[in-house]
């Protein structure tokens, strides 16, 4: 679909692309950066190293929870990007069809 502004949109590709960010979701879900540094806080218990692993450890957790969420929810909104350019283009469409044509070029 393009339009006169220049610019086109392929709601198969969006759909494509919201998949791939999907499963980029569910790798980055999959991913325990954080439990390494337990190693750190079981090995020097007590240390201000412990206790700055502990810290980094809820710091990264944190992040990759709220990265994946946010992967997730671009992906969900690409696909409903996608439909809605399908909607409209169906709507449009089947307005111009009741309507019959009205380019001249058609006539």
């Amino acid at each position: 679909m393009s339009n006169d502004a220049g610019f086109g949109v392929r709601p198969p590709a969006l759909r494509d692309a919201a998949g791939a960010i999907a499963g980029a979701a569910e790798q980055l879900g999959a991913l325990a950066p954080a439990s390494a540094l337990s190693r750190i806080e079981r090995g020097l218990p007590g240390s201000a190293s412990a206790a700055a692993a502990r810290d980094l450890a809820r710091v990264w957790r944190r992040g990759y929870a709220e990265w994946e969420a946010a992967a997730r929810r671009h992906g969900v909104a690409l696909r409903a990007g996608a439909d809605d350019y399908e909607a409209v283009d169906a709507r449009a469409a089947a307005r111009l069809e009741s309507r019959g044509s009205r380019d001249p070029l058609d006539r």
